[in-house]
């Protein structure tokens, strides 16, 4: 099931529910394009350094064709963004280093780069005997080290989205597939842990059931108590996705199990918290109009509608992660909607957009394809409050592009 559902998505690119907002107007022109992709673009969205650096991945490409890490950074004396590519993987035999990187990075406070393959690795594993992903870890001068290659064993397969490091140098993620035989033989994904020596271990493995299953984008985080939480696209009590939480011994628990209801269902991607303890994401689907929301979540498991897109010219499936502001505020991509290239592509190329903490929702800028890129891929908010981001196709090359938009 995991896998019609994400052939589905790549083609097509006790509750209390409240709606608290209605779109407000739209703005253009607000939007700089930094950087101009030729040929291949970055596939998720940037994440950055204590010094302003700025980093990616491509799916494709690099001097392998198996994908790259990037660096992104404005030149000191043309004042121009400059692309650098940092790694390309499939450079040693069999593509034991990585083959097909996941959508982003993570970067921990010393710069080392973390990441993800979801292909290559062990030799003979997966479906094409092209290996089941690994983990890797990149220093800032290009060198690459596989912290942990799957086996579609107990310890899973096929990662997609970044671990993230606790303050001891130990690192937590997620497999979209493997850990066991349920998922229709597949296996379910897993909740892996690898200690600062370099030992995976398995905190939970998916059942499919009530515990939720499959995994997918959605990068990890840490409550206050230090739980990771995270969501899956799908198990759960009604199959349609979960947030879950996971303690350091592995007793894993589920915050929230979405419904085929105007709540949203499916979640894709990772979470975000506030001081209190609360929770905000989005799902690519359900919602009023079918076309995804925005949400909330209490720490007792109430959730909160705070949006729900139309499909029109507010946008139509979150395509990321939010972000906040020092004000509050809430930011994202969606991947469709919005009126910036209709006349090319009737469900739209995508839109920028900002929730306030009151719920008014403002679409910050339309995709127009060639112009700026098509089909966002989420932001970042750097040190001076503009948002940075990508898209993975569009733009003068066709490649994508790298863009700044202040609010």
């Amino acid at each position: 099931m995991f896998e019609v559902y994400l052939t589905v998505r790549k083609l097509g690119f006790a509750l209390a529910v409240t709606y608290l907002a209605l779109p407000g107007p739209a703005q253009s022109n607000n939007l700089k394009v930094l950087y101009g992709f030729d040929g291949i673009g970055p596939t998720g969205p940037l994440v950055t350094d204590n010094h302003g650096r700025f980093y990616g991945t491509t799916q494709v490409g690099g001097a392998n064709g198996a994908g790259s890490v990037f660096s992104l950074y404005k030149n000191r004396k043309s004042h121009k963004w400059t692309e650098k590519s940092l790694y390309s993987f499939c450079s040693v035999a069999f593509c034991a280093d990585g083959y097909i990187p996941g959508g982003t990075v993570s970067v921990d406070s010393s710069g080392i780069i973390y990441g993800t393959t979801y292909a290559g690795g062990t030799r003979g594993c997966g479906y094409n005997g092209d290996g089941c992903g690994v983990v890797y870890k990149l220093t800032p001068d290009g060198t690459e080290t596989v912290l942990h290659a799957f086996t579609n064993g107990s310890d899973g397969s096929s990662p997609y989205a970044p671990p993230i490091a606790d303050g001891s140098g130990n690192l937590y993620g997620t497999t979209a597939l493997g850990g066991g035989t349920g998922c229709g033989g597949l296996g379910c994904g897993i909740v892996y842990e690898i200690s600062a020596n370099g030992h995976e271990s398995v905190l939970h493995a998916f059942t499919g059931g009530d515990d939720g299953s499959n995994p997918y984008f959605g990068v990890l985080t840490f409550d206050d108590s230090g739980n990771v939480v995270g969501t899956t696209i799908l198990g759960g009590e009604n199959d349609e996705g979960t947030v879950f939480k996971v303690s350091p011994s592995g007793t894993e628990s589920i915050m929230y199990s979405f419904d085929p209801t105007d709540s949203g269902h499916n979640p894709e991607y990772g979470l975000i918290s506030d001081a209190a303890g609360n929770f905000y994401g989005a799902t690519p689907d359900g919602g009023v109009n079918g076309a995804g929301v925005v949400f909330s979540l209490s720490p007792n498991g109430s959730q909160t509608v705070l949006y729900s897109f139309s499909g029109g010219s507010d946008g139509a499936s979150p395509s990321s992660a939010l972000v906040f502001d020092a004000q509050g505020n809430l930011y994202g991509t969606t991947l469709s909607g919005g009126i910036g290239c209709a006349k090319y592509l009737p469900g739209g190329c995508g839109t920028v957009f900002k929730l306030s903490p009151q719920g008014r929702k403002t679409t910050l800028h339309t995709f127009h394809a060639r112009r700026d890129g098509k089909h966002p891929s989420g932001v970042i908010i750097n040190s001076s409050g503009s948002l940075l981001g990508t898209t993975p196709v569009g733009g003068s090359g066709g490649g994508g592009t790298a863009y700044e938009i202040t609010p």
